[in-house]
């Protein structure tokens, strides 16, 4: 297992754990309720798919573009993914938790991974990250979303 697992790719939550799940490759058509069958080669990798992975050797798991195809009521979606990272053995995840336009993720990513080299830890890097993308965009649309858990 990776140190880090960064994941661009969209992640669905649903009200359903369920239904909820990682998009990968192949994940292209009409995501309907038999594409998301446990173990099925479908591209799209569930909580309870993720819940078989071993993860004990990943310090991080950044979702950097999470939130596509959510419901309203998606709160029971977005713990059933960050729970099976976490009893997989993920130890911090940094997601956000609504659709953050691509240019003001891609922005708080590079300033994230900048402060990581230079030797901040995660929650340091993270919290600079985010300051520095508060002082370009006062709106908290595009900085409040992202959220660092452990």
């Amino acid at each position: 297992a990776p140190g880090i697992l960064h994941l661009a790719t969209p992640v669905f939550y649903q009200h359903l754990e369920e239904f909820s799940g990682i998009a990968l490759s192949n994940a292209n058509a009409k995501i309907t309720a038999t594409q998301f069958e446990e173990d099925a080669n479908d591209g799209l990798l569930n909580a309870k798919e993720i819940a078989k992975l071993d993860f004990s050797k990943t310090s991080l798991v950044l979702l950097s573009a999470t939130e596509t195809g959510a419901d309203k009521n998606s709160a029971k979606g977005i713990l059933s993914i960050q729970r099976a990272l976490k009893n997989t053995g993920v130890n911090t995840i940094l997601f956000s938790q609504w659709k953050v336009p691509d240019k003001q993720t891609q922005e708080m990513m590079a300033l994230f991974y900048i402060n990581r080299l230079s030797g901040m830890d995660v929650h340091r890097a993270f919290y600079a990250a985010q300051k520095d993308i508060r002082k370009l965009y006062t709106s908290p649309y595009y900085w409040a979303g992202f959220v660092l858990i452990e």
